[in-house]
């Protein structure tokens, strides 16, 4: 790898947000042919800062395999905000390269309207059932290997969530107590299809940084996180990022990034040098 293509895979690593707004000058073909070139996971966070359009139409200009790889590493939210800018035949051409694990989780969500709280929740990152003790809910924690910081939702035997469990108030409880006499009960939620607007606006955000997401009859769909919620909301996305005032190499790399053409001709010749 020459100095050029070095400096580009750092500027990409470093600054995923600046980059992001690079590349949106560009046509989506020329993207997908950079993103080829570098590891999927980089490329992942790179197109998860650019605007749902421009991400979605790289992807699709990209061949299977290395899109494939891409969409492994992207969230099933991000996802499923990609396919719902695309026309259905192309949206379904995309949906075919995730794999499998993440092909229902997205399904399900594009059955929420745009800008609703169910195309933007994740899925609960933990959950436990009602009927257990706090050292049985602990244990199963420690055998997930779980680094759990948030409130963790309870739901009964019909997946209903019935209370929220603060992780201090498990710690401290004696390991006999009931989960039951932990939680906290009827605790604020959001509905899936509540609008994006209105669930930023909620006052349970004064106590919660997380809330849970429910459909009729309380059934616990998934999480919503008060820093995904306030981005979507505000735009904040979509706003460059400030650079980082003490590495003198990212800011070598933004005077690079600056001229699309040098990019675009340093890619040019590593593939030139690949097929001779």
């Amino acid at each position: 790898m020459d100095a050029n293509n070095r400096l580009t895979l750092a500027y990409l690593k470093s600054h995923p947000r600046d980059a992001a707004r690079t590349l949106e000058r560009l046509l989506p073909d020329l993207v997908g042919q950079l993103m080829e070139e570098v590891a999927a996971p980089v490329a992942a966070q790179v197109l998860d800062e650019m605007l749902p359009a421009h991400a979605a139409a790289t992807l699709v200009k990209m061949p299977r395999r290395p899109g494939g790889k891409i969409l492994e590493h992207m969230s099933v939210t991000r996802i499923a905000r990609l396919v719902q800018t695309l026309d259905n035949g192309v949206a379904r051409e995309l949906t075919e390269l995730l794999p499998a694990r993440k092909k229902f989780p997205v399904r399900r969500m594009l059955k929420y309207p745009s800008y609703t709280v169910g195309t933007l929740m994740e899925a609960p990152h933990f959950v436990l059932p009602d009927n257990l003790t706090a050292n049985e809910a602990l244990r199963r924690i420690k055998r997930h290997h779980l680094q759990v910081i948030c409130d963790i939702c309870i739901v009964d035997d019909g997946q209903r969530l019935v209370g929220l469990l603060p992780v201090g108030a498990l710690l401290k409880a004696d390991p006999a107590s009931a989960v039951r006499r932990l939680m906290r009960l009827w605790p604020p939620s959001l509905h899936a299809r509540t609008r994006i607007a209105a669930a930023a606006a909620s006052p349970a955000w004064r106590q919660y940084r997380m809330l849970p997401v429910i459909e009729g009859d309380n059934l616990l769909v998934g999480t919503m996180d008060y820093g995904t919620l306030l981005t979507e909301s505000s735009g904040e996305r979509y706003q460059p990022e400030v650079s980082d005032p003490f590495s003198i190499a990212m800011d070598l790399a933004r005077l690079y990034w600056t001229s699309a053409v040098a990019l675009l001709e340093s890619l040019s010749v590593t593939r030139t040098q690949r097929k001779t």
